[in-house]
């Protein structure tokens, strides 16, 4: 039976109209319209309800709107039947509509007594207007009693005391005023008479008040008594009333105003004080007192005024003699400002010259203020003079003071600045020179800066990291209460370094309330130090990197105060080691300390820049000792010219002397190897030429043929070259074994000399020889010296071309150390690459055939030059000459 409730197979609705169109549209229309008129209803009961806070229960209204909306639901229903037969559906919708129907009708008759009762809009509007009526009245009332509260809230706050009576003298009100001044019991004042506490001079007081209270006589409106008031402590205080008629309602009453008298006697004596005190005061003050009567033509002044003037006490001092005491150059000019100020009638004051007491003329200030006549004329003059002079002194320092510190301040070279300390670590400025604006940045304008928190410049003007190091540094000087230095960089455009000095200011707390800053641009000075931090790294880089060791010594230290890297790698100590070394001395080889010792005071009494040398053994680190060569020099002297410190450089000459050493054995061998070997082949020599030219001159008629007689004197020949090759080994090895002899002579005699020797071979050779040496002297040994001339001029005359004759040019010239002899020919000349080879022992260019010689002469020219300390050059290109150039030391010690 259930599911027939929800078939829908029934017959439409419609089949009853027959479909026809006019009744099946009356009715869907007509419900459509029913359904939304009250789904309709329900809505505007809830705004009803949502209207009416004042309704708490709201049953009946929602019973009523779920009644009309289940009878709106009935009638969607009765469309939907037409075209589907859904009575079953549309049964349930009655049924429901049917329970809530009944639910509705059960609550409305349980609750229609209660509805009885509520009035209509008639009776409702009555009760309305009577509360309207009430609390109008109420409103007065109450404003009645606002405005009498008030009333006496005024009259309690005057500092009058005030009373209220009626005709006969009974006070009907009081004020507060009278109880605070006069002491009067509160009870009395409510409930008594007049007459209870005031006591009159006389007895006409009473009738004249009885008279005065019911007079109606409106032309005596006011009274006044003169008596005392008895205090509830018993004492009788001096007052004065007066009375005051006024109507209201029509009767009489009495307003009664009572004055304490009892301050005039307190006035008198305070009068008096008060010309006491005025009579001190103008005797202690600085200030001289005037006051001249020009109607009367008298005249008054203090006793400062006398002594500021140099008057006599007692003497009359008069407007003229005030204006004669003045310097001449002011007394014009303090006569037109009295004059304006009789025209304008306001006070002067005026600065002046005027003659002090001691006669001389000092700085003073007059101020005044007259009274004046009826007619504007000028009666009284009254004023002061004062004495200024070291006001003016002081005025005239710190006007001093202020050009010196607007100068400090307007510095073009120091910014300076004043900020504000604020809460929480913020600053303000408040002072900003220009100066400081032009290092701020371009396009800043003082007005981004002034009275702004260096929170509201971060990134607006400065950037947010400078800022917040600014802000540190402030902070520190504030939170300190100390000045605070320091050095900073500011990137405004380009880099700039400032040095940077913060002041604190302080309140009469002693509280910090400004930060004062100055910054000075030390950028110039920073790229200096930069550069100077560069050249020193680069000079301690090239220091420490050079083969030299280095070592600075402080003769008040006896030590060692730096030492460069080199000299750590050469002997192993670094500084900290050699200074803890007790006995420095012993480091240094027995056999050298005495000439370490002599040394020093060489050095110790050496002059500027002098360069003093030694050559020692140093005991390494490591325990073996290492040859040094130093040189020694002053470079710091005391007041006295005492030296304070000694730089000195050395290298390390180990090797060297060892290799020395072996060469000097190798060259003692050799040497020795030479002499001998020179000398024993000379007796063989000597026997093969003796047997040679023995044979020849026995053979001489017997040879067979040429060929024989050639053979035999290639031998001789032999052995004549084989003998000077020896003697000239001999001699080389003679040069470097053999003790000089050095000592100064004239070059030209020298020249001369060597020349006169070898004469035969220059008139031979018809060779010209051109001498260009002057007055020069040169320290040598003279018979090595002259070899020196006349092989190089036996050369020059012996390489020269056929047909050629030879001109040798001798020059010389002086340079800083040296003596330069220049000997250039007009030879075939020699080719550059083998310049230097022409001086070897036996080396030969040409063949023997071509120019004859043993090649041993320009080696014994150089090792002559050599031992001399000097050194010998060949210049020259082929078939152009040649010139050989000889250094000679000036001064050469043996």
């Amino acid at each position: 039976m259930l599911e027939s409730f929800f078939r829908g197979d029934y017959m439409p609705h419609g089949h009853c109209y027959l479909w026809q169109p006019h009744i099946l549209l009356t009715h869907v229309v007509s419900d459509a319209l029913i359904a939304l008129a009250y789904f309709s209803i329900p809505f505007g009961i809830m705004l009803f309800v949502r209207g009416r806070s004042d309704i708490k229960d709201n049953s009946v209204f929602v019973l009523f709107s779920l009644f009309i909306v289940f009878c709106g639901i009935t009638h969607l229903f009765g469309i939907w039947t037409i075209w589907q037969g859904v009575y079953g559906i549309h049964g349930i919708s009655k049924a429901a509509t049917a329970v809530v129907s009944m639910l509705t009708a059960i609550y409305v008759f349980k609750n229609l007594p209660t509805a009885l009762q509520i009035p209509s809009v008639t009776q409702f509007q009555g009760v309305v207007n009577k509360l309207n009526v009430q609390s109008n009245e109420n409103q007065a009332l109450l404003s009645q009693l606002e405005t009498q509260r008030l009333a006496r809230v005024m009259l309690d706050s005057l500092p009058v005391s005030a009373l209220l009576l009626d005709d006969q003298g009974n006070i009907k009100l009081g004020n507060r005023n009278v109880e605070r001044e006069f002491a009067i019991d509160t009870a009395l004042l409510s409930k008594g008479k007049m007459t209870d506490f005031f006591v009159p001079q006389n007895d006409e007081f009473y009738q004249s008040l009885s008279v005065f209270g019911r007079s109606t006589d409106d032309t005596e409106l006011s009274v006044s008594f003169v008596g005392g008031i008895k205090a509830s402590n018993g004492n009788t205080i001096p007052a004065e009333i007066s009375l005051t008629k006024i109507d209201y309602a029509e009767s009489n009453l009495l307003v009664a105003t009572i004055k304490n008298l009892s301050d005039l006697t307190e006035i008198k004596e305070a009068l008096a004080e008060s010309k006491l005190r005025l009579k001190r005061a103008t005797s202690a003050t600085e200030d001289g007192i005037f006051e001249f009567d020009f109607v009367n033509g008298t005249s008054s002044c203090s006793d400062t005024l006398r002594t500021l003037l140099g008057t006599a006490k007692g003497e009359k001092l008069g407007y003229q003699d005030l204006i004669e005491h003045i310097h001449p150059d002011f007394r014009h000019q303090v006569q037109s400002v009295i004059d304006n100020h009789w025209k304008n009638k306001v006070p002067f004051e005026q600065e002046y010259l005027g003659e002090s007491a001691s006669g001389e003329y000092a700085w003073f200030q007059i101020r005044g203020n007259s009274s004046f006549t009826v007619e504007g004329e000028p009666k009284i003059l009254s004023g002061s003079v004062r004495y200024i002079q070291s006001q003016k002194e002081t005025e005239r320092s710190e006007r001093q003071k202020s050009s010196f510190l607007t100068a400090i301040y307007e510095s073009p070279t120091q910014a300076i600045w004043a900020a504000e300390c604020l809460p929480d670590n913020e600053f303000k400025f408040v002072e900003y020179n220009t100066t400081a604006l032009k290092r701020s940045g371009e396009n800043i304008t003082l007005d981004m800066i002034l009275n702004k928190t260096l929170t509201e410049l971060s990134g607006a003007v400065f950037p947010p990291n400078a800022i917040e190091r600014i802000r540190t540094n402030y902070a520190k000087c504030a939170s300190t209460k100390r000045p605070h230095k320091y050095t900073e960089q500011l990137e405004v455009n380009s880099e700039h370094w400032y040095q940077t000095s913060l002041y604190p200011v302080f309140d009469e707390q002693d509280r910090v309330t400004h930060v004062i800053g100055s910054a000075i641009d030390i950028t110039e000075q920073k790229k200096n130090e930069r550069a100077l931090d560069e050249q020193n790294g680069l000079l301690a880089s090239i220091i420490n990197n050079s083969v030299c060791g280095l070592y600075v010594y402080d003769f008040e230290k006896e030590a060692n105060i730096q030492i460069n890297q080199r000299y750590v790698d050469i002997l192993g100590y670094n500084l900290t080691e050699l200074n803890t070394i007790e006995d420095f001395m012993a480091l240094f080889h027995p056999d050298d300390r005495d000439h370490v010792i002599a040394h020093m005071e060489k050095v110790l009494t050496s002059s500027p820049e002098e360069l003093i040398p030694l050559e020692y053994r140093f005991l390494h680190k490591k325990g073996y000792w290492v040859w040094c060569y130093s040189f020694d020099s002053v470079i710091k002297r005391g007041p006295d010219g005492k030296a304070v410190q000694m730089l000195g450089t050395f290298i390390d000459v180990t090797e060297k002397n060892k290799l020395l050493n072996q060469l000097s054995e190798s060259n003692a061998y050799l040497e020795r190897f030479a002499f001998v070997a020179s000398h024993d082949l000379q007796e063989p020599l000597r026997k093969i030429s003796s047997f040679s030219e023995s044979l020849t001159d026995s053979l001489q008629n017997k040879f067979d043929s040429e060929d024989e007689r050639y053979q035999l004197s290639r031998i001789n020949d032999a052995a004549l070259r084989m003998r000077q090759m020896i003697e000239g080994l001999l001699s080389l090895s003679r040069i470097k074994t053999t003790k000089l002899d050095v000592a100064s002579h004239s070059l030209s005699a020298l020249i001369q000399e060597a020349i006169t020797d070898i004469s035969m071979l220059l008139e031979d050779s018809q060779a010209n020889i051109k001498l260009d040496v002057g007055d020069t002297y040169v320290d040598v040994d003279i018979t090595l010296f002259k070899q020196v001339v006349q092989n190089l001029i036996q050369n020059a005359v012996k390489f020269v071309a056929k047909e050629t004759k030879p001109v040798i040019t001798i020059s010389s010239r002086v340079t800083v150390g040296f003596i330069i002899v220049e000997f250039a020919d007009n030879g075939i000349g020699i080719d550059p690459k083998n310049a230097n080879a022409i001086f070897e022992p036996f080396r030969r260019l040409h063949r023997r055939e071509e120019y004859s010689g043993s090649g041993i002469g320009l080696a014994i020219v150089k090792q002559i030059v050599l031992v001399h300390g000097g050194s010998i050059e060949c210049f020259s290109n082929r078939e152009q000459g040649a010139t050989f150039v000889v250094a000679i030391p000036r001064r050469l010690h043996a």
